[in-house]
């Protein structure tokens, strides 16, 4: 197992590869400007390399902030600000060569090995720690080994690397808007083995919405070494399911759910899972996909609360099913699009949890926006770091 570490108020944030990929790391200190941009931004905090850093990224990621801050009256989880960047010294170095593609075994992920220009990406890049916790072994073990099965079927080589790096993000900003910085981060971690990485998109152009990952952001996280590039941002999402129903790796590996609390590949009950089903099914294609062994669990349409930012989603779906026929359970879509409305996301699960917890835990979620609370922000950021630090002292 090959790693690379640095150090943060005692936090040890790593990205390993099995030695087998182990020339892939790269050197200096672009993956931890990439990686703690926004949580800086999210903290008022200044942000200091002590390493060296391309003078190109530290250019595009000024731009990344400005971009970043315009989205603030969008930003449903956190307000960002500019903060200073700099590094211990600024570098030009040498490119690597090769295209490699960010990898989840998800929607967007299949739906840009669909695209043209694909037959140019070698490698598939799937990171342990994001959606995947790396508390859970077993179950890290049993999707590695799924998704090597697809990235084969594809004539690709899937690349693991394990990062901590949401013990670090997650405490301090939403991973809807941390996500496309730890993506950048693991890219520049990898610069010694592929110079462009393929970011699958999760929105299209011109919806207004405000991801970690959109079209105007991910290429500003290109570095002189390393280049990012949107994949897939032209089409919706059941327009990618329809382009996947006869791809026999998407049939055999598909994989959307963030729901772990069993060893199941999908849980068939969770709403990323109940919304891929209903697009499957409108294409006729639910049956041909035996990673789905369950029927659809429209009763959570009766008890669901969507937050904003996923309401264009189900829009598209309710249409989807009331051009196929299925006009009742179309009428159960709207339904529940009616009452997200009504109260504006706010009692979606994640808003629940906000309003019952202390407020250090509201603090560390990103829960809250004002710029008169970014103190407790801070002050919980403090604690955090001491209780590293401390635990640090007492590591063999």
């Amino acid at each position: 197992m090959s790693s690379w570490r640095g150090g943060l108020f005692g936090f040890r944030l790593f990205y390993r590869l099995p030695r087998c990929h182990g020339a892939w790391l790269g050197t200096g200190g672009d993956a931890f400007l990439a990686a703690l941009l926004i949580p800086a931004m999210a903290l008022r905090e200044p942000l200091f390399i002590d390493g060296p850093v391309s003078r190109t990224l530290l250019d595009n990621l000024r731009r990344a902030m400005d971009l970043l801050v315009a989205w603030n009256a969008a930003n449903p989880w956190i307000r960002l600000h500019r903060v200073p960047l700099a590094a211990a010294t600024v570098v030009a170095p040498e490119p690597a060569s090769g295209s490699a593609l960010f990898f989840s075994g998800g929607v967007d992920s299949f739906y840009a090995l669909r695209q043209p220009g694909s037959a140019a990406v070698r490698h598939l890049v799937f990171v342990h720690g994001f959606d995947l916790p790396l508390e859970r072994p077993d179950l890290r073990r049993s999707i590695s080994h799924r998704l090597r099965q697809a990235a084969a079927a594809t004539g690709r080589d899937l690349v693991e690397v394990e990062t901590n790096y949401r013990t670090l993000s997650d405490p301090i900003v939403s991973w809807t808007m941390a996500h496309g910085g730890a993506l950048a981060a693991v890219g520049h971690a990898l610069a010694g083995g592929a110079r462009r990485f393929g970011i699958s998109a999760t929105d299209i152009y011109g919806t207004g919405a405000t991801w970690g990952t959109h079209p105007q952001l991910d290429r500003l996280w290109s570095s002189g070494v390393v280049e990012f590039a949107s994949v897939g941002a032209e089409a919706r999402r059941g327009s990618k399911l329809a382009a996947l129903r006869d791809f026999v790796p998407a049939q055999e590996h598909l994989r959307v759910c963030w729901n772990h609390t069993s060893q199941a590949y999908n849980c068939c009950r969770c709403r990323k899972c109940l919304r891929t089903m209903l697009h499957l099914y409108i294409h006729g294609a639910l049956g041909r996909f035996p990673t789905f062994p369950h029927p659809p669990p429209l009763d959570l349409l009766e008890r669901m609360i969507e937050p904003p930012h996923l309401w264009f989603l189900w829009d598209d779906l309710a249409a989807g099913l009331e051009g196929r026929g299925e006009t009742e359970v179309a009428a159960q879509v709207r339904r529940m699009l009616q009452r997200s409305r009504r109260h504006g996301g706010e009692r979606s699960p994640q808003g629940r949890r906000a309003a019952a917890a202390p407020i250090a835990v509201l603090v560390a979620r990103g829960a809250t926006r004002s710029p008169s609370l970014v103190w407790l922000r801070r002050l919980h950021w403090r604690l955090r770091r001491q209780w590293w630090a401390l635990r640090a002292a007492r590591a063999p």
